[in-house]
Formats: structure tokens, C-alpha cells, sequence
């Protein structure tokens, strides 16, 4: 079984929807496609695939984007697998119409039955398979009387950044700025920049900044205990 890169896109456009799930209404394809790595115009192919599969939905307007049509853990990776690539194996004693005439011995029989476990085992793992999952806390108002207080009360590596202003709104995930080496000032300046606002718009007092956690559970082992782990900044 080869996985194609329509899949592996597929995935990751997911991925990317599981991280915002709960906290921002939508995304939009664009930013999808930056985060990801993904070709825009194969993105567009895709997202309409899920959304048929009913995996994700859409908001339209100026203000729309993608959201998923239900909770990260219950979207498998076999859900995705199967709505861009169809079957996980393609063996052709295996489909429909064929039975009668390629069973026509023993040997072919036996073989059928291999094929036929080879794909149930193959279903199990992408239906069964452990995953991580982020559950991002409620944003909560970080309450200052001073702006420069932002910069003892974020942490890089905890804490994720939602700012506010007017029609203007910007959010960006706990792990950005560790993964570009930020600071605390260059993260509020970017969040500040993915709203449409000016850099330091942040020290104005005028923003509305909350923050939230991005918290990791993971199964022990396959259909196990479900535990926390412990990440950076935590």
C-alpha cells in the first residue's frame, strides 16, 4: 500500500483544523495551505472531498473558511484515507463483480481469503491507530493596567494569542514562536500582525489580548488510559 500525497495532504489540512477546533470559529484555505505546506489549488480539490465525506464544512463570505463537521477524536485516519484514495488495498479478486470468475479454483479461493485479511488488517491499524490530541483551553483576558505587563504575563512555549480590536482579530498557536525563536514582545508583534494591525499595536492599551493553553492527551497504549502529557512551558 503506497500513501499518496493527496492523502498525506488530506491529513495535514486536518491537523491543521484539529489545532483551532473550539477556539476560532473558521480557517481560511489560505492559511491552511501556508501552515501546511500544501499547493493551494490542490487544497481546494481536497477540502471539497472531506467536505462531501462530511469530515469538514464550510462558512462562506469574507469573513469564512473551513471548520471540522465534528470533533477530532472522532475523525480516524482511516475516514480520511478512504475519502481521497478509496480502498486501502485494490486487489482485484477482491472487487465487486469479479468473484465468479477469477475464484474459479482452489488456489484462487485461497488466496482471496489471504487478500481479504491483509485488507481487514490493514483497516484495523488506520481505524485503530493512537493519536495525540490537543485540546485548546477556553481563551481567557489577560487583565494588565499597563501594556508592557503583557511581557511577564505571556510565556513562549504555554501560552497561544488571540488579539482583538474592532472588526480585527488574530490568533496564533502555543508553538509558534518556539518554533521560530520568538520572544514574548516579536510573538504579541506578530499576533498583532496577523490581525492587520500595526507591530506594536499591542503597547496601545486599545487590543482586546487573551491567551490560551494548547494541552496534550494521549493514549498509553491503543484503546487505553488516556493521560496527560507534559509539554514545554507546562
Amino acid at each position: 500500500m503506497r500513501v499518496s500525497a493527496k492523502a498525506e495532504y488530506a491529513c495535514r489540512a486536518i491537523l491543521e483544523l484539529s489545532r483551532v477546533h473550539k477556539i476560532t470559529e473558521v480557517i481560511q484555505i489560505n492559511e491552511i495551505a501556508t501552515r501546511q505546506n500544501i499547493p493551494r489549488k490542490y487544497l481546494v480539490q481536497i477540502l471539497l472531498q472531506l467536505q462531501r465525506a462530511g469530515l469538514v464544512k464550510s462558512k462562506r463570505g469574507a469573513t469564512g473558511g473551513y471548520m471540522l463537521a465534528r470533533g477530532p477524536s472522532d475523525i480516524t485516519l482511516g475516514d480520511v484515507m478512504r475519502t481521497t484514495d478509496g480502498a486501502l488495498l485494490s486487489v482485484e479478486c477482491l472487487e465487486k463483480g469479479h468473484g465468479s470468475e477469477i475464484t474459479s479454483n482452489e488456489t484462487d479461493a485461497v488466496l482471496k481469503d489471504v487478500w481479504q485479511g491483509v485488507q481487514q488488517g490493514l483497516e484495523q491499524i488506520v481505524d485503530d491507530i493512537t493519536f495525540e490530541v490537543t485540546v485548546l483551553t477556553p481563551p481567557v483576558e489577560i487583565d494588565v493596567s499597563d501594556p508592557m505587563e503583557y511581557l511577564t504575563k505571556i510565556k513562549v512555549g504555554r501560552d497561544g494569542l488571540i488579539i482583538r480590536h474592532s472588526f480585527y482579530s488574530g490568533l496564533l498557536l502555543p508553538q509558534v514562536p518556539g518554533e521560530y525563536g520568538w520572544s514574548v514582545e516579536e510573538f504579541l508583534q506578530h499576533t498583532c500582525h496577523k490581525a492587520g494591525l500595526e507591530k506594536d499595536f499591542w503597547k496601545s492599551g486599545k487590543a482586546k489580548i487573551e491567551k490560551f493553553e494548547g494541552i496534550v492527551f494521549k493514549e498509553e497504549t491503543p484503546n487505553g488510559e488516556v493521560v496527560r502529557e507534559k509539554t514545554h512551558g507546562s
